[in-house]
């Protein structure tokens, strides 16, 4: 693939909507108690849901909330909300005989489902390994679940995470995203 063509792809990545969305809404805050409000949108919540960055439409600030000092209802949005990023992560672990690549991935769905394709050089079946499976093949991931597979390869391979038929992440034997 040539830079142009991987300049081209990278582009349009960063500046498409399914990458740049965020579906958080915009709505009131309220403290627990004293009944004073923050009006914003969240942005991220540590996983334990523990606290949440919202993102003041005041001033454009970000601000960690505790979840406890919160009313039910903004206690129970944080619950449920689901960030919308999503993540491929493809490394090799393991080098078999010549021409044969052990992959660990692990893809991370954000607000959406994902579909991720793996494709890549089928090794020789001398080179596989028994219960190890080998491209190509399709595996799908359910919004804020988090997959993780192996699989054997020849000397290429790729992960394509799609969420509605966009590409949101990708990582080759060569190029690492990290989008």
């Amino acid at each position: 693939m040539n830079a142009f063509i991987k300049m081209l792809l990278v582009s349009f990545l960063l500046f498409s909507p399914a990458v740049l969305a965020d579906e958080s809404e915009v709505r009131t805050w309220t403290q627990l108690g004293t009944g004073k409000e923050i009006i914003g949108r969240l942005s991220s919540k540590l996983l334990d849901g523990s606290k949440a960055l919202i993102v003041r439409q005041d001033n454009g600030k970000s601000v960690w909330l505790e979840a406890k000092d919160l009313i039910e209802a903004d206690r129970e949005y944080i619950r449920l909300w689901i960030a919308s990023q999503n993540q491929v992560t493809a490394r090799i672990v393991a080098f078999g005989n010549p021409g044969w690549k052990k992959v660990k991935t692990k893809i991370v769905a954000g607000n959406k489902p994902l579909v991720v394709h793996v494709t890549g050089a089928v090794p020789p079946p001398v080179h596989q390994i028994a219960g190890l499976p080998v491209p190509p093949f399709t595996r799908t991931v359910e919004k804020g679940k988090t997959l993780e597979f192996e699989f054997g390869s020849g000397s290429v391979y790729s992960v394509n995470a799609q969420a509605d038929g966009v590409t949101v992440d990708c990582e080759t034997d060569k190029i690492k995203t990290g989008l």
